[in-house]
């Protein structure tokens, strides 16, 4: 994944879920990650054990991020930050615990930017099941990030957003 920082530099994951991408992260950065379900994290240090990997893991909220200020080179959430009913509090939470210079990586589901019709409906889906479709590019760029998105997946529906802080 190009947009992630360098191996070796310390990530944040945040809702990592069953852990398959964190354990895997977890081989190239210095992980830890944040997820309400205590469930999903018994599962996901069961597979860091099972690998031999390491995390500092934290069942918890987005919304209280309980690590201090600057503490890690990029925060990535997968799948997580449509979940988030309070997008700004999430993003300060985020935006607060990246180093200068640092990334917020968020890969999510929602509208295309060619407005068509199969990832409209597919938004509208999700929204429908409890999800909030919302282009993250200018609650970025308003805490001073520079942004880039990509699309991907059906119709554009999946998208890749960064944010570098400047």
């Amino acid at each position: 994944l190009a947009y992630l920082p360098h191996p070796g530099t310390r990530l944040l994951e945040i809702g990592f879920g069953s852990g398959m991408l964190h354990a895997e992260l977890a081989s190239r950065y210095k992980m830890a990650g944040i997820d309400l379900a205590p469930g999903m994290a018994r599962l996901t240090r069961q597979r860091l054990d099972n690998s031999g990997r390491h995390s500092a893991l934290c069942v918890g909220s987005v919304y209280a991020i309980p690590w201090p200020d600057a503490t890690f080179d990029a925060v990535l959430s997968t799948f997580a930050f449509s979940a988030f009913a309070d997008a700004d509090r999430a993003l300060d939470e985020m935006v607060r615990v990246i180093v200068p210079g640092g990334r917020v990586i968020i890969i999510d589901a929602g509208r295309a930017d060619d407005g068509n019709l199969v990832a409209a409906m597919l938004a509208r889906v999700w929204e429908l099941l409890g999800d909030y479709m919302r282009d993250e590019r200018p609650l970025l760029a308003a805490r001073g990030f520079s942004v880039q998105r990509e699309e991907y997946g059906p119709q554009g529906c999946v998208h890749v957003v960064v944010g570098t802080a400047e």
